[in-house]
């Protein structure tokens, strides 16, 4: 009945308990917290990676998907919500756009938060955008009107930390998030990764695969960041990416795979080189001038 949403996918067992964490603790939000065996219910949330430091810039989106099976409390009514907060250390101007996808579109987080008869929604998908370091957490549930029921997925904590994002269901350690150099705090000289030059981009019309050659290596990187876009004007505000791609060495030669690259009419790619310094990822001043690329 329910589908495998990403590659890489974790789902959780949803029962609740007043343990959960120090910051939802028993009661909060007014709700009695039951456990899904009892409820014949679940939310499950889908995520790519936990535990595991990803690049991330901040202002880009996080994205992720839940699942919710009912049968026992089909029909309950109810309010629904996707709650997002800081946590210990951070900043709530962090939080930027809230998002759910609606018919193939973004819609703001409201109109996902309403009163509705609790039923199943598969493949719900939202994304939220950082804007600031720090430790946010995520939950979504449900609780029914008269507030003797309610049920939620297990608190996500996203640590946006200097170029990374993690997904951890564990307290973080509290933290003073800035905005300062990692490598300068820690001692170490700053250091400067080139701006990359793009020779050519080559692809097949039938292929998913993109063939890049660059004028040079680039100073001091470890590997690129590697994005393609449908339009060169979006191209050119980083808006609407059709792929996105770590690739992880300092190559002049190299090749990009996906599935959405194929068949496409048109196709534009920036690239930009990133080091990693003491856990921290560093990034080129400026991307690459937008690429054309040849489709055969």
């Amino acid at each position: 009945m329910r589908k495998k949403i990403l590659a890489v996918i974790f789902a959780v067992a949803m029962a609740v308990s007043a343990q959960t964490s120090a910051v939802f603790a028993a009661g909060d939000l007014g709700a009695n917290w039951e456990d899904f065996s009892d409820l014949g219910a679940n939310i499950a949330m889908y995520t790519e990676t936990e535990n595991q430091a990803k690049p991330f810039e901040l202002g880009d989106y996080f994205e992720f998907s839940t699942d919710t099976y009912c049968s026992g409390a089909k029909n309950t009514q109810g309010t629904r919500a996707l709650d997002v907060k800081a946590f210990t250390g951070s900043d709530e101007k962090g939080i930027g756009a809230v998002e759910y996808k609606d018919g193939g579109v973004w819609k703001d987080i409201s109109g996902y938060n309403t009163k509705i008869s609790f039923a199943n929604d598969v493949n719900r998908y939202f994304r939220i955008q950082f804007t600031k370091n720090g430790i946010y957490t995520v939950q979504n549930y449900f609780i029914s009107t008269d507030k003797k029921v309610g049920v939620r997925c297990k608190i996500r904590y996203i640590i946006i930390d200097n170029g990374t994002l993690t997904v951890t269901q564990n307290v973080p350690e509290a933290k003073d998030y800035t905005d300062k150099d990692a490598t300068e705090e820690a001692g170490v000289k700053k250091i400067t990764v080139g701006k990359v030059t793009v020779k050519s981009a080559v692809k097949k019309k039938s292929a998913k695969k993109v063939k890049i050659t660059l004028k040079s290596k680039v100073k001091n990187a470890d590997g690129y960041v590697v994005c393609f876009y449908k339009k060169k004007a979006d191209a050119k505000k980083n808006k609407k990416v059709l792929v996105k791609r770590i690739y992880t060495k300092n190559d002049v030669k190299f090749t990009i795979s996906n599935k959405h690259l194929k068949k496409q009419k048109k196709l534009f790619v920036r690239i930009r080189g990133y080091k990693i310094v003491n856990k921290s990822w560093k990034y080129s001043k400026k991307w690459s001038a937008v690429k054309t690329v040849k489709i055969k």
